[in-house]
């Protein structure tokens, strides 16, 4: 059974992880690259990321290309291994196990381009070396066939070889978990600097594949995390990563991926520079990795972290040392599952550094950590990047987690400062100066001073710097315009190094504009063109109209169309220009309209208001509604209002409004006389309320007679006023139960003491009754001012006369009646026993009742008693007697002590306890209870057993 549950969990793990075959990619990635050997010999280098999942690994052809002719390269050899995704004690299809691997396969070929075979491409330049390796199916494009390539120029650069990729891509991401990967480029035979940037796939035909799933391209390939869906500028700092950053100095590659079914396709193109004789860095090559990453979810566990420096520095001779911490989070599943155990997190690096040294700190503890030593020396080349790749694994199963760190270091003989400065505004500027001062002995100290152009130090307000000038940035503003010399000295705090840096800046020729037009008067209606003259800009100019109202009118135009569009007494139009130093300059141009008068304004008025509009008295042929030739006119009714007029000058004016009325408030407060104790006043709510009693509630409640009043108030400012009298006669409602359901034989029903009459719906008039069957029972009450009240009640009697009757048979005591049942034994009920029969062979009285679905006890059965028979009371000598007896029994005990007895008790024959009082004597007992006919059981508990006689009581 053990072997068929392991072939069985084996079976279930494969399922599991292993990817659907009808969508399996064979090819996961490629990349290619070459390393030149002598003169026209190189070495190509194919490599092939493989799933071991469908048909065995093929040779693929690779062609060497010029124009068009074409060579077909020798095969050469081939070698592959798996790459490590699992534990040590899990095994891939690569090797025998279930689950997916992947695996690299290098194809290498050396060739002499001076053989007679290139004769047709060698000396074309540059050779085109291609290879199309098949299909590959990842699921952000469509399943298409796939080129790798690589360019080789024998022309400017055959002594170039393409950089070593020392870090196998990590082929699986964990969704919705950071992901740090990194290519471990480095170029170590030609010492050329790197810079890596988002490539394009290539199909078999050399163009580049297009990804038609929304939101993804090739410079941003995988679906990634963004704060609330939305999209912002990669920030690889943030818990989690946010988007998809690529470092272009280091290669390392920082997202998170939130699709968990993505395969997606992702290239990076490695580009070498190498400086020419003229100091000029150039690009010498350029190599691809290309590589299908496939997004699962990742149970029960978390990638290790790595923490280390990115970006560093270091003096030629000097020494650098580098300190690597890991971490792993311990992966917390949602309760109630628990935790489990912590991985350990082992690292290793890239020795891409050939004269550096990377050595572990602490073998043997859960998290690794390293210590990496460089010492520089004069081999090394200046001014570049030297980086190394920090690998760290965990010890999950079956899939490990892995993350890789990516740190670059540039080497200096001397520092370096460049000035960065940035335009706040015209005439607000902010300098910062750019370090690197690995070289340089203890702390910087900076001075900043604003020269004028004869090199004179400027102390007044003309030009300033609002920061302390001992520190690396500072703000200048600049008041006058002039030309100024902003002059760094920086040294440091031994006074061993001194270097001056200066920047100039020229603000002697300011940004002005203005306009072809002065102020003017206009008609309403008619308009002017208003033209900008700007001089002195620097780059493109930016055009900003606004009016009167601050509206903007335009952003882009040199000229605009200026008017009177309504009867304003003026109107101002403004430009303001930008240029690309963020300088600007403003114009206006006022036009007036001849006679100032007022606007007709929309109106909105409360019922019963009235609102006036006029004009000033000097103005002509004024025309209200085409009627009125008043100055001013009053409206109390909805409707447009209409005016025309003209002024000295001649212009006609024209204008309009609308003047809506608006509803108050609405009270229906009304007198109202009531039987009640209180009575509550509502209205709708508005902005305002105010009672007579000064409540500001929609509701208020009243407990005398008398008139209450409200004043009402909404958001228009509408208003109204409302008063009601009240007369309220004290009354209070009757209160009979809720509709009531027993098990008693009759309940009583009371509505309550205060009131002078009673009718009941039995015809009864009492205060209260008393009632004994099931029905619906009403009671009206009336008091002498005349008001009276109906309450009502159903009432439910229920009786359960299902007594059960009980026998003893095959050594359990059971009733003749179903159902739920309690059980009792010598008076004493016996929990957890609620079924038809009772299994016991204890001595005793026992007895028991029924309880129906209602809830209702019946009666309680007549005993069954279990006893030791009458032999066992004589063999102990006790005697009881006189039986029958009159209400006293003496109990004798022959031979024996009273002590051994532990308690006398007299039962009836419904297992209830009947009152006695006893004497103890020296060595009988005499009992007595109060006589009445009937049958009972004398229990007598003992030390030797419990013994039970039948009494007959006699009265």
């Amino acid at each position: 059974m053990r072997t068929h549950m392991k072939i069985l969990y084996s079976l279930f793990v494969f399922l599991l992880l292993l990817p659907n075959y009808a969508n399996a990619t064979r090819i996961r990635g490629t990349e290619m690259r070459y390393e030149h050997i002598s003169s026209l010999k190189y070495k190509i280098i194919l490599v092939k990321y493989e799933d071991c999942i469908g048909p065995p690994s093929v040779h693929h052809n690779i062609k060497a290309s010029c124009g068009v002719n074409t060579v077909v390269l020798p095969s050469g050899t081939s070698s592959s291994y798996e790459i490590n995704q699992y534990c040590p004690d899990t095994s891939s299809l690569c090797n025998g196990g279930v689950l997916n691997g992947v695996k690299k396969v290098i194809q290498t070929v050396t060739i002499d381009f001076s053989e007679s075979a290139y004769a047709s491409i060698r000396n074309c330049g540059t050779i085109h070396l291609t290879s199309n390796v098949g299909t590959i199916r990842p699921n952000t494009t469509a399943p298409t066939s796939h080129q790798v390539y690589v360019d080789i120029d024998l022309d400017s650069h055959k002594q170039n070889s393409s950089p070593i990729f020392t870090r196998d891509p990590i082929v699986s991401l964990c969704c919705n978990q950071p992901a740090n990967l990194s290519l471990g480029a480095y170029d170590l035979l030609d010492g050329d600097s790197l810079s890596f940037e988002w490539g394009q796939a290539l199909n078999h035909t050399g163009d580049t594949i297009s990804f038609p799933v929304s939101g993804i391209a090739y410079d941003h390939p995988f679906q990634v995390y963004y704060p609330s869906g939305s999209v912002m500028s990669a920030y690889p700092q943030a818990t989690p990563p946010i988007g998809s950053y690529l470092n272009s100095s280091t290669g390392e590659i920082i997202f998170t991926p939130t699709n968990c079914n993505q395969k997606a396709l992702a290239v990076v193109a490695v580009k070498e520079w190498r400086n020419d004789s003229n100091g000029v860095s150039i690009l010498v090559g350029t190599s691809f990795r290309n590589m299908i990453f496939e997004v699962t979810t990742c149970p029960d566990n978390n990638n290790p972290v790595i923490t280390a420096p990115e970006i560093l520095s270091v003096c030629r001779g000097d020494s650098i040392v580098v300190i690597i911490t890991t971490n792993d989070v311990v992966f917390v599943p949602p309760p109630p599952a628990t935790s489990p155990a912590p991985d350990s997190v082992k690292i290793h690096w890239s020795e891409s550094i050939p004269s550096a040294s990377f050595t572990i700190i602490d073998s043997t503890a859960l998290n690794q950590s390293g210590r990496f030593v460089w010492y520089p020396d004069s081999t090394v080349k200046l001014n570049r990047s030297y980086v190394f790749t920090v690998t760290a694994t965990d010890n999950h199963c079956p899939r490990i987690g892995q993350t890789d760190k990516t740190v670059s270091i540039t080497v200096r003989d001397r520092v370096i400062a460049t000035i960065n400065k940035q335009v706040v505004s015209c005439n607000s500027f902010n300098y910062k100066l750019n370090l690197d001062v690995a070289c340089l002995e203890g702390s910087p100290l900076f001075k900043w001073q604003i020269l004028d152009s004869i090199g004179q130090s400027i102390s007044n307000t003309d030009a300033q710097i609002n920061t302390a000038d001992t520190l690396q940035q500072v703000n200048l503003s600049v008041n006058k315009s002039g030309l100024y010399i902003i002059k760094i000295t920086l040294t440091n705090d031994s006074q061993s190094y001194s270097q001056i840096l200066v920047d100039t800046l020229d603000l002697r020729n300011p940004l002005s504009v203005s306009l072809n037009q002065s102020d003017s008067i206009l008609c309403f209606g008619d308009s002017i063109s208003l033209h900008a003259d700007v001089q002195n800009s620097k780059g493109v100019i930016d055009y900003f109209w606004r009016n009167t109202l601050n509206q903007v009118l335009n952003y882009y135009d040199t000229s605009i169309h200026a008017g009177l569009t309504r009867s304003h007494p003026d109107k101002t139009y403004y430009l303001t220009v930008f240029d690309d130093t963020h300088c600007y300059a403003i114009d206006s141009v006022r036009i007036y309209n001849n006679l100032a008068s007022p606007l007709l304004i929309d109106t909105a008025i409360c019922q019963g208001e009235t609102v006036s509009y006029s004009v000033n008295a000097n103005q002509n042929n004024v025309l209200w509604n085409n009627v009125i030739s008043t100055d001013s006119i009053s409206i109390s009714t909805s409707g447009n209002v209409f005016l025309s007029y003209s002024d000295s000058v001649g212009c006609t004016y024209k204008d309009t409004a609308f003047v809506s009325t608006l509803s108050i408030p609405i009270s229906s407060l009304n007198d109202t006389a009531i039987c009640a104790t209180e009575y509550t006043l509502s209205v709708d709510s508005v902005k305002t309320i105010l009672w007579s009693n000064s409540n500001s509630t929609t509701q208020i409640v009243v407990t005398s007679s008398g008139a209450y009043s409200v004043y009402l108030k909404d958001s228009n400012g509408c208003e109204t006023y409302d008063t009601a009298t009240i007369d309220l006669k004290y009354f209070e409602a009757p209160k009979l139960p809720n509709d009531t359901t027993s098990c008693e034989d009759n309940i009583s029903l009371d509505p309550g003491s205060s009131y002078d009459t009673y009718v009941w719906s039995t015809g009864e008039t009492s205060n209260t009754i008393e009632v004994s069957q099931s029905n619906k029972y009403s009671v009206t009450v009336s008091t002498e001012n005349g008001c009276s009240m109906f309450d009502s009640i159903q009432v439910s009697l229920f009786k359960n006369l299902k007594v059960p009757t009980l026998i003893r048979q095959n050594g359990r005591i059971e009733s003749n009646q179903s159902g739920e049942h309690k059980w009792f034994k010598d008076g004493v009920l016996l929990s957890g026993n609620n079924a038809n029969y009772l299994v016991t062979s204890l001595e005793g009285a026992y007895t028991s009742l029924t309880i129906d679905s209602n809830g209702c006890e019946s009666d309680t059965s007549s005993p069954v008693t279990i006893t030791l028979g009458i032999n066992t009371l004589e063999e102990h000598s006790i005697s009881i007697y006189p039986n029958p007896s009159n209400g006293s029994v003496i109990i004798q005990l022959q031979g024996l002590n009273t002590d051994i007895v532990k308690g006398i008790t007299l039962m009836d024959a419904h297992g209830r306890l009947v009152k006695t009082s006893y004497i103890k004597n020296e060595n009988n007992f005499t009992l007595e209870w109060n006589p009445v006919s009937a049958f009972y059981w004398l229990i007598i508990d003992t030390e030797k057993g419990v013994y039970r006689q039948k009494i007959t009581s006699l009265k």
